[in-house]
């Protein structure tokens, strides 16, 4: 059994998800979305969040949102970049939440239509984590994103 495949097992046998965090000292692969991409669901955030403790926020949301990476997607979106061209091809995520009004702009918390995507506008995550009192806001806006309220 390869390392990558018992510290999956382990993680879901101990603690009863999949999410495993990448070791920011190792280079990870770019993670795309693509047409092939099945999650109904899309996370959409700036790339400067990769590797920094704002990922590891990320993925504790997604955790608490019951989430697996069979049914949610992260999409790392560089700076000057429209994470809009990325969705062109995509059609099966049903419902987008972007971090950040610089990504999207709206009002927070609402659902509006981009095609044939139902996307939501929440807090970014570094005003999140300088403003601890976004949190409650935020996980409103995530209860909402995946149909827990």
């Amino acid at each position: 059994m390869s390392e990558a495949l018992f510290y999956k097992a382990y993680f879901k046998h101990s603690l009863g998800v999949e999410w495993v965090l990448a070791d920011p000292a190792k280079p990870q692969p770019q993670q795309e979305v693509s047409a092939e991409t099945s999650a109904p669901y899309l996370f959409v955030v700036p790339d400067a969040v990769r590797g920094s403790s704002l990922e590891k926020m990320m993925e504790r949301m997604i955790v608490a949102i019951k989430q697996t990476p069979q049914t949610l997607q992260v999409l790392f979106v560089r700076e000057g970049e429209d994470w809009k061209t990325s969705l062109k091809a995509m059609t099966s995520a049903k419902k987008l939440i972007v971090f950040g009004e610089q990504l999207q702009s709206g009002p927070l918390g609402e659902w509006s239509r981009e095609g044939v995507h139902n996307v939501m506008v929440t807090n970014d995550l570094l005003s999140i984590k300088k403003q601890p009192s976004l949190k409650k806001e935020t996980w409103a806006h995530l209860q909402s994103f995946v149909g827990m309220k």
